[in-house]
């Protein structure tokens, strides 16, 4: 599965609200994700936690934020290819995404990892803020800088995400498809407007 593919699957189940909105929700997506993910490597470090339990968690939570990254990606305009690129892989593909993952060999532990995704995500907020404030703002080079900076970020939590993925034994493409298939599963006629 590519990530083109994963975002035409997640489309289905997203709101058509107004553009603002969704650029906000996904953002509050993405900070809630990113903050169970943590909860999880929390209690995997600290609280006793079987592992088993631990990677049932971190698959659901982690596939939760890849949502919510592949939909802010979309609403910000920016194409899935671009957040691969940025990670290193070859193409847009789970597994090469993953496996560029591994090649940039770290030795850092999971608490690092987790630290490291809830900074990306806390850069993304701040830009997402500024850029909900700033729509006027007729300096564009500054917006062009952080819109950079932002997808640095974005694709430094997905990053970060497919890392703790690695550390919890779980494969991003499997993770990917038990989320689509779970979006298929409690929305079967996509999103309904309520």
């Amino acid at each position: 599965m590519t990530l083109s593919g994963y975002l035409d699957s997640c489309l289905r189940t997203w709101a058509n609200r107004d553009a603002s909105d969704r650029l906000r929700n996904a953002a509050l997506g993405i900070a809630g994700e990113t903050g169970e993910i943590v909860e999880v490597v929390k209690k995997s470090l600290y609280h006793g936690k079987l592992s088993d339990e631990c990677r049932v968690l971190a698959n659901g939570e982690i596939g939760d934020l890849f949502y919510y990254i592949i939909i802010y990606s979309h609403e910000r305009g920016w194409l899935p290819a671009d957040l691969a690129k940025i990670i290193g892989a070859e193409n847009e593909s789970w597994s090469s995404m993953q496996g560029a993952v591994k090649r940039q060999v770290s030795d850092e532990d999971i608490f690092t990892l987790a630290m490291k995704l809830s900074a990306a995500s806390g850069k993304l907020s701040s830009f997402t803020l500024n850029h909900i404030r700033s729509e006027d703002v007729s300096d564009a080079s500054v917006l062009r800088l952080e819109e950079v900076s932002a997808r640095l970020s974005l694709a430094g939590a997905l990053y970060a995400a497919i890392e703790i993925a690695n550390r919890f034994g779980l494969n991003a493409e499997e993770i990917a498809a038990f989320n689509v298939s779970k979006l298929k599963a409690r929305h079967p006629q996509g999103w309904q407007v309520l």
